[in-house]
């Protein structure tokens, strides 16, 4: 009896150490934010920008409302080109985005983005005043996308 109960206390014992170690991986917020702002600086100084903008994503966030998109609005209707995003943390991120124009909706659909700090295009050779962009993360525990937005006058 006194050998089963000191096996006993000898396998709690080494559990709770087991246990201890383990911890759930910390979403490191910071580095993910200083990377995407990293990546908008870099887009909006090149010739062509139209602006740029990031959005913290978390795995139990619910899908953003109409008005909580971001929206890059211009005084006149430009050439928009197309958006680069990219994404930096664990798992897929996916990207909507929305051009406007005085008369109404002029394009808009989504994509999916790795959270690899990798980069993805989307052409959209469109004409706008505004660019509504928003993103949900599909996949993963937490993540930091970054688009930017390009084109520019006739």
């Amino acid at each position: 009896m006194r050998r089963s109960l000191r096996s006993v206390v000898l396998i709690a014992v080494l559990a709770t150490g087991l246990f201890s170690c383990v911890s759930t991986a910390e979403t490191d917020w910071q580095s993910m934010q200083d990377d995407a702002d990293r990546f908008v600086d870099a887009a909006t100084a090149e010739d062509g920008s139209l602006g740029a903008a990031t959005q913290r994503l978390a795995a139990q966030d619910p899908p953003p409302a109409d008005d909580d998109w971001i929206t890059l609005s211009f005084p006149s209707e430009l050439r928009i080109d197309g958006v680069v995003a990219t994404c930096f943390g664990d798992g897929t991120a996916q990207l909507g985005y929305s051009v406007s124009s005085r008369e109404g909706s002029v394009a808009g659909g989504s994509v999916d983005v790795l959270c690899d700090g990798g980069e993805t295009e989307i052409p959209l050779a469109e004409h706008g005043d505004a660019i509504r962009l928003s993103a949900v993360l599909v996949s993963g525990s937490g993540a930091v996308v970054a688009a930017a937005v390009s084109g520019g006058a006739e």
